[in-house]
């Protein structure tokens, strides 16, 4: 391959225990993605490890590194890499116009939201939000109509409580899950 035909990229992956780390080392230089500069960081805690990688390969080698990205977090994204960070779930069809709003706000703060208007359950609503992986969903009825906030469950980590819109979008900003250039105008 030409050398043209290359391009450098930096790649930062954050993974679980050390052995983890090792496997999708050996992963990545088995698709053919030339690691020319590693550099593995303890982080405060013993469990996670951070990979960072300047590597340099083809188009080809890219795209097998999130194919091998994906199976080894099973699809389930972190918040900042998520198509959709959020889900709005009314409880009756009646909440859909306040779950609107609430999307409305939340988009304007910049994270990728959905609505579920669907005239199912709210159980088989949140299942099948836990089952694409969704990392937050946003229950609304008639308490958070009449408090102008949500009921915030995160996937796999249950229920956060209710909160104001505004304050999930800060909680999101804070963990990295909201940059600049996905914010409408580019600025935050």
């Amino acid at each position: 391959m030409e050398p043209s035909a290359l391009r450098r990229t930096k790649i930062i992956v954050t993974l679980g225990p050390a052995t983890e780390s090792k496997e999708m080392i050996g992963r990545l230089i088995e698709t053919g993605v030339d690691i020319f500069r590693l550099n593995m960081s303890h982080a405060p805690h013993d469990w996670v490890r951070r990979v960072v990688a300047d590597i340099r390969s083809s188009a080809a080698a890219r795209e097998r590194f999130i194919g091998i990205m994906l199976e080894h977090l099973g699809g389930e994204l972190p918040l900042w890499l998520a198509p959709v960070q959020a889900i709005v779930l009314p409880v009756s069809d009646r909440f859909n116009g306040y779950a609107r709003a609430a999307l409305a706000e939340l988009r304007a703060a910049g994270l990728r939201v959905e609505l579920d208007e669907r005239s199912e359950s709210v159980g088989r609503k949140i299942r099948d939000a836990e089952l694409r992986k969704i990392p937050y969903m946003l229950i609304v009825g008639a308490r958070e109509q009449e408090q102008g906030s949500v009921s915030v469950r995160e996937h796999h980590g249950g229920d956060l409580g209710a909160m104001a819109p505004g304050e999930l979008a800060e909680r999101v900003r804070a963990a990295g899950g909201v940059r600049t250039h996905d914010a409408p105008g580019g600025q935050l």
